[in-house]
């Protein structure tokens, strides 16, 4: 078999290996496509904090400035 040894499953070394490369790239892939959408997630979550933040200043703005029966809406819910 001139310098590659042959495996019970008739493959040799560099095959395996090839077949090794394979399936981690596979693995890799999917790992990028899971970071990629939970990418997407980490996007939303922080546009959806962003907007609470700017829900949390209008209402404490209006807490400081507004009449007395909107500070009670608004700590009401």
């Amino acid at each position: 078999m001139h310098g590659h040894a042959v495996y019970r499953d008739g493959l040799n070394q560099a095959e395996r290996r090839n077949l090794e490369l394979l399936a981690r790239l596979a693995e890799l892939e999917q790992l990028l496509e899971m970071t990629g959408f939970e990418a997407l997630e980490w996007e939303k979550r922080a546009r959806r904090a962003e907007s609470g933040l700017e829900h949390h200043r209008r209402c404490t703005a209006l807490l400081a400035t507004g009449p007395r029966w909107v500070s009670h809406a608004l700590i009401q819910g």
